[in-house]
């Protein structure tokens, strides 16, 4: 694994915390904003004050009560009620959480229960929130199917991550933080989705553009932008890099960010003279232009962003997820 960020999570169950002490500690928080259909935990607006004040990073965790697809929804309308007026200080995501405790209340099949957590994520995603799953190796090996499109916030303690390699570890559950009294959860963001390993984890999603045109898959970025020009209904995307790198280069200049090109069938991508291999047909390459900004000031803060593959044209910036770094003048 690479290195990654120190962190906690919380809840009320952690009680009042000293949040200028535990700032000397930690880089960032992921705070539970509450649990099931209509419950915001007793201390979030406090946790979520406090850790903003410090100084620290936000993410947010929600704790899924929810006995068919339509509950899960509800679970996550109460939670955008909780977070909205947060949105702008929560960078961290907001991530899905369903334990044991879920299934006690409300036993699942395996299909049932997979689709709960879609459910609650892809509402959210839709509303521009970056989500995420939390899970442990039960879970995920025994009892959900098939999440590889949301990052995994992965519970393995005492232990590496191993293959799974997830976007975030919890690694125990008897971290010692001054700030905060008795045990807490301790956690390792690595910020990045690989781009091997565990099937668990993948960074490009297939959409439907008649289906999820309008979806919003970050705050400022529709899957309908991403588009074939051929007018296709199907539209890869690599969803980790428009949330991370795109939407990055979105608000950092505060402008406008028009996807000249995104996905490209084969079809497609010979008739306008793509290269063979191109990115483009995996929905991993985006040619962009910045409204009131070059493409030598775009392609400068997009190196500024680790993005591997940068190529800055006389009219637009195209950028991409591959693994090895090139930068070069088209």
């Amino acid at each position: 694994m690479t290195a990654g960020i120190r962190g906690i999570d919380v809840s009320y169950h952690n009680g009042v915390i000293d949040w200028k002490k535990v700032k000397q500690s930690v880089d960032f928080a992921i705070i539970r904003a509450g649990y099931g259909k209509s419950q915001m935990d007793k201390q979030y607006i406090n946790n979520i004050c406090g850790a903003h004040t410090a100084g620290l990073k936000i993410g947010i965790y929600w704790f899924i009560y929810a006995a068919n697809m339509d509950e899960a929804v509800l679970n996550a309308k109460m939670c955008e009620k909780c977070i909205e007026g947060y949105k702008d200080i929560i960078t961290m995501r907001v991530w899905a959480d369903w334990e044991y405790d879920s299934d006690k209340r409300n036993p699942q099949t395996k299909e049932s229960r997979t689709a709960i957590v879609k459910a609650f994520c892809d509402y959210l995603a839709g509303k521009g929130y970056e989500e995420g799953v939390y899970s442990n190796i039960d879970y995920i090996e025994n009892k959900f199917g098939d999440l590889s499109e949301y990052p995994l916030w992965l519970a393995r303690y005492y232990s590496v991550p191993g293959d799974y390699k997830p976007f975030m570890w919890q690694k125990t559950s008897e971290g010692k933080v001054p700030g905060i009294s008795g045990n807490v959860d301790m956690n390792i963001y690595y910020g990045n989705m690989p781009t091997s390993g565990n099937n668990f984890i993948s960074q490009v999603k297939e959409f439907s553009l008649k289906r999820d045109g309008n979806t919003y898959i970050s705050r400022n970025f529709k899957v309908s932008e991403f588009r074939c020009k051929d007018g296709s209904d199907k539209i890869l995307i690599d969803v980790d890099f428009v949330r991370s790198k795109l939407q990055a280069i979105r608000d950092y200049f505060g402008a406008p960010v028009a996807v000249n090109s995104g996905y490209r069938t084969e079809s497609y991508n010979k008739k306008v003279g793509g290269a063979k291999k191109s990115f483009h047909m995996t929905g991993q390459a985006f040619d962009i232009v910045v409204k009131g900004h070059t493409p030598a000031e775009v392609a400068g803060y997009a190196q500024s962003l680790d993005i591997n593959g940068i190529i800055q044209y006389n009219g637009f910036v195209h950028v991409d997820s591959r693994e090895v770094k090139y930068w070069a003048h088209g």
